[in-house]
């Protein structure tokens, strides 16, 4: 019987290094094409091909890596927040509904005023007879 496939959940550091590594690498081979180029053994017109060819690679890739992680980043925000709004619901002073619902029945009450008044102000008038 074979032990059961587990892999450790990567964490976020982890996910920045690796992007970070990946970029690094990049730089380094880039570093290096500049380096062939100046020995002037190889010819300079392939080497600036290869350089734009990876350029183009690593903007694509971070693009779709980078998508990817901020996609992951709102979910992970829009889970912090509903646990954030628990926390402060939780602290939340029973008294404090009370005082806004008060506020809010104030607030109704003005808007029906207002509205009373600008129905009373387009009403037609009547004629003296």
């Amino acid at each position: 019987m074979s032990a059961p496939m587990w892999k450790p959940r990567t964490t976020k550091l982890q996910t920045y290094e690796a992007l970070y590594l990946l970029n690094r690498c990049f730089e380094a081979t880039l570093v290096s094409f500049e380096r062939l180029e100046q020995l002037r053994l190889f010819r300079s017109e392939y080497l600036n091909e290869y350089t734009v060819i990876l350029e183009h690679l690593r903007a694509r890739a971070n693009e779709e890596l980078t998508e990817t992680l901020c996609e992951n980043e709102l979910s992970e925000a829009a889970y912090f927040d509903q646990i954030l709004r628990g926390i402060e619901k939780e602290r939340q002073d029973p008294d404090d509904v009370f005082l806004a619902a008060q506020a809010r029945k104030r607030e109704l009450q003005k808007q029906a005023h207002t509205l009373k008044e600008t129905l009373l102000q387009q009403r037609p008038k009547r004629k003296k007879r």
